[in-house]
């Protein structure tokens, strides 16, 4: 990959060609959502929506909370936390130089050290500590309604912040990736979703049921699921897929199941 300046994102997006396309990767199930020609998978979909997931998730556990029902709040909060350590996973690496090295180690090299100079290791540190606190208090046989209250709104405040700020980072540097001629595909397959775990690990099982199901659930008006998917089976071999596939079926309505498969066959929407 060849090595690009680190230019704020209103700089790299200096045309409004180039501009649109950056909102498009920002929510790739609006452009999906668009046109009538059969979609090509949007390969990282599968960190911008697992943006969705996470934003999801917190919406349940806000809920939970609201009804007073700290048990399921914190069965929910356990869950979400799961699935958001596979997808910082996906993000930092495995603390190695070694493939696979995470997206944010690809954003460094390819820009003059941006997650870093933009703080976004250092963020996960401190949302570590909050996760923690929560964590702990959710473990507790007898919940404290008040105190999983208090943890969760700041806990929420933070990763709200720290996922936008993700965002305004992230996704206009795959645009720029993509036009400077990168393979996303290959990097997807080779340096990221590989951090998720071998194929037949619970914690890859748990990632694809955990995602569909919350995005199932939170569509926001766009087609999540099929984006989401579509990109995943981009990026795994037929035998892993025919897995996937299963799980996904499972844990989705029958529109979105089929949404999926017409995106897969080549189906214009």
């Amino acid at each position: 990959m060849g090595n690009c300046s680190n230019k704020p994102a209103e700089q790299v997006d200096a045309t409004a060609n180039t501009k649109a396309a950056a909102d498009t990767a920002a929510k790739p199930e609006q452009a999906a959502a668009g046109g009538s020609a059969p979609p090509n998978p949007m390969i990282f979909a599968l960190m911008r929506n697992g943006h969705e997931v996470l934003r999801g998730a917190m919406a349940d556990v806000s809920e939970h909370l609201d009804n007073g029902d700290a048990e399921a709040a914190a069965a929910t909060y356990l869950k979400f936390e799961r699935w958001m350590g596979l997808h910082k996973r996906m993000e930092e690496g495995n603390g190695s130089p070694e493939t696979p090295r995470g997206f944010f180690a690809i954003l460094d090299e390819n820009f003059d050290g941006v997650a870093k100079e933009n703080g976004l290791y250092a963020d996960h540190e401190a949302l570590d500590k909050l996760e923690h606190e929560m964590s702990e208090a959710c473990k507790q046989e007898e919940k404290d309604l008040g105190r999983l209250k208090e943890l969760w709104a700041n806990f929420k405040a933070e990763n709200e912040s720290h996922l936008k700020k993700e965002e305004g980072v992230m996704m206009p540097r795959v645009m720029q990736l993509k036009k400077n001629g990168t393979n996303l595909k290959q990097v997807m397959k080779t340096e990221i979703l590989p951090l998720v775990g071998d194929v037949d690990s619970e914690d890859f099982e748990f990632f694809v049921r955990f995602a569909n199901e919350t995005l199932n659930k939170h569509t926001g008006g766009m087609p999540r699921v099929r984006v989401f998917d579509h990109a995943l089976w981009a990026c795994v071999e037929e035998s892993t897929w025919k897995k996937c596939d299963e799980w996904i079926k499972e844990s989705v309505s029958d529109e979105h199941y089929s949404q999926l498969q017409a995106a897969i066959n080549g189906v214009a929407a």
